[in-house]
């Protein structure tokens, strides 16, 4: 986490190549969650963008925002660009969703801002290995369904709280001592995170 951004990275191409790759990633999704059952439940998301700049993404739930998820893309160095990212999710919001739908919202776990923040750096981390070698991003629908833009019921699918537990007990037993460096991947457990939320 960089300058208060929850997650950034340097990815080596240009801000309007790693722009247009985000834009090209996001759009469809944004665009694929207008329609069908989300549309159905009151679910809107929107998508604003500044060429080269940045793309803001928010998911509307009958009026009120539930997710935003910004991205911004600025010059760094000689032709690299900073690319941060944020989320902000109302879980207020969502948990009523779920109630509504399901008639109880014991089945919406709570998500830790660190594994959110952890997901959003992994996602960043792997979009320049993808862009930095010329490929198309893979649609993101893992991170945009856990941050609730594409199915918020699927919050119910994993349990965050036991999967937490279980790591950081399992960081504890192999910690050699207290002041050495945890032996859990952040990166491996915001894989895991986001594989447990992925669509089919």
């Amino acid at each position: 986490m960089s300058g208060g951004h929850d997650a950034s990275e340097i990815i080596h191409k240009d801000p309007a190549t790693v722009y247009h790759a985000f834009d090209d990633a996001f759009s469809g999704v944004v665009e694929e969650g207008n329609n069908g059952e989300a549309a159905a439940k009151g679910q809107i998301s929107t998508i604003d963008k500044v060429p080269g700049k940045s793309i803001d993404i928010k998911v509307n739930v009958e009026g009120k925002q539930a997710v935003r998820l910004r991205f911004t893309f600025a010059p760094s160095g000689s032709g690299d660009t900073k690319t941060t990212a944020d989320i902000d999710v109302d879980r207020a919001i969502l948990r009523a969703a779920v109630k509504r739908e399901k008639g109880s919202d014991a089945a919406f776990p709570a998500i830790p801002d660190f594994a959110l923040n952890l997901a959003m750096q992994q996602l960043l981390h792997e979009a320049a290995a993808k862009i930095e070698k010329g490929e198309p991003l893979e649609t993101p629908r893992s991170t945009y369904a856990m941050a609730g833009g594409s199915n918020y019921s699927t919050y119910g699918q994993a349990d965050w709280g036991r999967q937490y537990r279980e790591q950081e007990s399992m960081r504890k037993a192999t910690a050699p001592t207290a002041s050495a460096s945890p032996m859990m991947d952040p990166d491996q457990a915001a894989r895991e995170y986001m594989g447990s939320h992925s669509s089919d």
